[in-house]
């Protein structure tokens, strides 16, 4: 009879007992129980460590939704290349966000569509090299005293307008 495991040791044709079959077979379901409780235990053990750290390091689902545009942060440097690390590790190229893809246990990744060339980013992204695309505060602002400069250039236009056709008015008529 083989042995539930296995083993180098070889076991004689004649082992035959109805004692030690039986307690093979209850040898095997206690360590299968034995397994199972282990695994249950290592699993909690995991989840209350995960809570502890996220509670510690204050720790939010990322927000990034697909269609959003993002920039990718890249610290790579090109073999040969005399670039130094610089403060600024995000291409100022920005990516949509085409698909978000969720595994067990490994949180949320990240299928990047670059909208130039519609072409797919190769991989998954995860949220930590992913940051939201806001527009420069420095071209919103000129943009506001652009239209605001052209308004009152405008206004002004008119106002001198006015202005003239008053004068004109005083001049031609009759006092």
């Amino acid at each position: 009879m083989p042995l539930p495991i296995k083993s180098d040791v070889i076991v004689p044709d004649t082992f035959h007992s109805r004692q030690a079959q039986q307690y093979a077979n209850w040898l095997k379901d206690a360590i299968k129980a034995l397994h199972e409780t282990v695994r249950i235990s290592r699993l909690e053990a995991t989840q209350e460590m995960k809570t502890e750290y996220d509670k510690r390091h204050i720790v939010k689902d990322p927000d990034i939704k697909v269609g959003q545009q993002v920039l990718l942060k890249d610290v790579r440097i090109a073999p040969g290349s005399n670039k130094i690390l610089t403060k600024r590790p995000y291409n100022q190229q920005q990516y949509i966000i085409k698909q978000v893809v969720q595994s067990h246990g490994a949180g949320h990744t990240y299928k990047l569509t670059d909208p130039k060339t519609a072409k797919d980013v190769r991989g998954l992204i995860t949220h930590d090299r992913l940051k939201h695309y806001l527009t420069p505060k420095r071209a919103n602002r000129e943009r506001s005293t652009i239209v605001s400069r052209t308004a009152a250039t405008q206004d002004g236009r008119q106002n001198l307008k006015a202005e003239k056709n008053q004068c004109r008015d005083r001049i031609s008529s009759p006092v």
